[in-house]
């Protein structure tokens, strides 16, 4: 579960993870939903909640996902979902 909000020259970008032995989490983001930019600092424990500032971004990010690691290294990611109000 993933969900993206605007907070004006912000958004707020959270998700759960689910599995065992969780090392780290962290947001990509994408403008065609086919290469991924790691945006962001990573977390490591819930909640996996991230504030992205707006000017930051790459250039036309317009979609964002949630990526979990492991310990043992396997990773796994949210849908990809549109970031509110991008410029597509």
């Amino acid at each position: 579960d993933i969900t993206a909000r605007s907070l004006g020259s912000r958004y707020l970008v959270e998700f759960s993870a689910g599995g065992e032995n969780l090392a780290e989490t962290w947001v990509e983001t994408s403008q065609d939903q086919l290469d991924w930019t790691r945006t962001g600092r990573v977390l490591r424990k819930p909640p996996y909640s991230f504030t992205l500032q707006a000017a930051k971004l790459p250039p036309a990010a317009s979609f964002v996902r949630g990526v979990a690691r492991d310990i043992c290294g396997n990773t796994g990611h949210s849908i990809p979902v549109p970031l509110p109000y991008a410029p597509r």
